[in-house]
């Protein structure tokens, strides 16, 4: 008889099932999708298009994230129930599920995002697309060019393109479709003058936020120079790491910038001496100001600045090695009476007569953020902070080892609205102290201590402590470390603290 082959047998063979795949969006439907929705939802309330909207509970009325978070901010400041703005009941706002136009934007930016793709979408879904993007070594190039090429919006941010070579911004700059108002150029390795030159170009009349930190080491900024006289709305301007910033530039924007100028930071701009700061004079609009690890600055300098800045509300100069700490807390306790943030870490000449001279002044009664790290202070200056500065949520004591156990213990106790404690490497402090004191701290942020504040007295480190949840939220993080080895201790929970003694914390209670 016929043998059958051994092909004629696999085909006589039953199939396996195979199971069903879920359904998948693809690339063409989901470009579909979100030029039928116009690229997102629209809130109720501020009428601007959203990708997600916060959904209330119980009452189900859908908002913004960020009109939800002010409802939220002003009902807290004024001791209110949240009450929802169009039914009035008292609500929580619930996480709504991603949408279909977030999850189509999410399916184009898992797919790869190829030059040819990019210069097939419309303007708008490429701008939805540069803010999502992650992964900032891919903005470069010919895709770089792409994404800008129309660009609708408003604020260019760019962070970690590390691939990012000199001449991208020169030929995507002239694309955008209208002038920025905010331009953010964090991190970029290779960024020169010439591709910082080529956006102010565009630009620079409309400019009011200036961020370019950590360029390239060839960075002076001699194009912040040259368009200096144009930028008449610029307040917020961000040199922090430019290594190669140099006096010329500083003292001429100081020159065009003091009518408008309000932030100022000069982080590690290390080859800038006093002829540049002392230029800042001119800006007596300055609100904050960052001089941190400018090595080559004197006291006389920065004393002058502050009388000239009498608005300041934050001052960094920490780890300025030739200025006087002394001083700058006799000269800040005199004259800056708006002052809400001043670190002075790592500076000579500070200890309890100019501590305690700061805490009992104006100044001392609205100060939110305090760092005198490294200092000579003891438990005289603890307590002095404690019954005059009121306000203050987050304070940095690291290294200051004239500090003791039970001033500690005290201050946590009588200031309800300390949030942030450093005291890492103080050592008058035991870490079973350290252990305790970051229970206290972050019990205070989970709001398992919500008793009535007790009566001001001395406190051993055996009694239990209880202290009033404030809602007001921290200014300032200052670094953390172990608790185990004395670290610092925030009450947002942050990863070394909620690690080591979120346990602890709950179980002790």
């Amino acid at each position: 008889g016929h043998v059958p082959t051994a092909a004629a047998r696999a085909r006589r063979r039953p199939r396996p099932r195979l199971r069903p795949r879920p359904p998948r969006v693809s690339r063409r439907r989901a470009m579909a999708a979100l030029g039928c929705l116009g690229l997102g939802a629209e809130c109720p309330i501020c009428c601007l298009p959203q990708d997600r909207l916060q959904q209330l509970s119980p009452c189900s009325h859908l908002l913004c994230e960020s009109c939800a978070t002010k409802i939220l901010n002003l009902s807290a400041a004024k001791g209110r129930q949240t009450l929802c703005p169009f039914c009035r009941q008292v609500f929580t706002v619930r996480k709504a599920p991603p949408g279909l136009v977030e999850l189509c934007l999410k399916r184009l930016l898992h797919g790869g995002l190829s030059p040819a793709k990019l210069r097939r979408m419309p303007p708008e879904l490429r701008a939805r697309l540069l803010v999502r993007v992650t992964n900032g070594r891919m903005l470069y190039g010919e895709r770089l060019v792409e994404f800008l090429r129309g660009f609708p919006g408003d604020t260019l941010k760019l962070s970690y393109a590390i691939n990012l070579q000199r001449g991208d911004l020169e030929e995507a700059a002239p694309l955008l479709a209208s002038p920025l108002r905010a331009v953010v150029l964090e991190n970029l390795p290779m960024l020169d003058d010439s591709g910082v030159g080529a956006v102010l170009a565009t630009s620079a009349a409309t400019l009011e936020h200036v961020d370019v930190s950590y360029p390239h080491d060839c960075f002076t900024g001699s194009c912040l120079a040259e368009f200096a006289p144009r930028m008449s709305n610029l307040s917020h301007l961000n040199l922090s790491g430019c290594k190669g910033l140099v006096n010329e530039t500083l003292v001429t924007l100081a020159a065009h910038l003091a009518p408008t100028l309000r932030v100022l930071n000069l982080m590690q701009c290390r080859r800038l001496t006093n002829e540049a700061v002392v230029s800042l004079t001119a800006c007596r609009g300055l609100q904050r100001l960052t001089l941190r690890g400018l090595w080559q600055l004197d006291t006389p300098v920065v004393l002058e600045v502050l009388i000239a800045c009498k608005g300041l509300r934050l001052l960094d100069v920490t780890s300025c090695g030739k200025v006087s700490g002394a001083e700058v807390l006799r000269v800040a306790a005199g004259y800056c009476t708006e002052l809400r943030e001043l670190l002075v870490g790592a500076l000579r000449d500070i200890g309890d007569e100019e501590v305690i001279a700061l805490a009992m002044s104006t100044a001392g009664a609205t100060l939110e953020v305090l760092s005198i790290n490294d200092t000579e202070i003891t438990r005289h200056s603890l307590n002095t902070i404690q019954a005059h500065c009121t306000e203050l949520r987050c304070l940095d004591i690291a290294f200051c080892h004239g500090i003791t156990e039970h001033s500690m213990v005290d201050m946590i106790t009588f200031m309800p609205k300390l949030k942030v404690l450093n005291c890492r490497g103080c050592r008058g402090i035991p870490n079973e102290a350290m252990f305790y004191l970051a229970q206290l701290l972050f019990g205070r942020a989970l709001g398992l201590e919500e008793f009535v504040q007790p009566k001001r007295q001395r406190m051993s480190s055996s009694l239990s402590i209880d202290s009033e949840l404030d809602d007001s939220r921290s200014t300032c993080c200052t670094s953390t470390s172990n608790t185990s080895s004395g670290g610092s201790f925030t009450s947002s929970g942050s990863s070394s603290s909620s690690s080591s003694i979120g346990g602890g914390g709950s179980g002790s209670r």
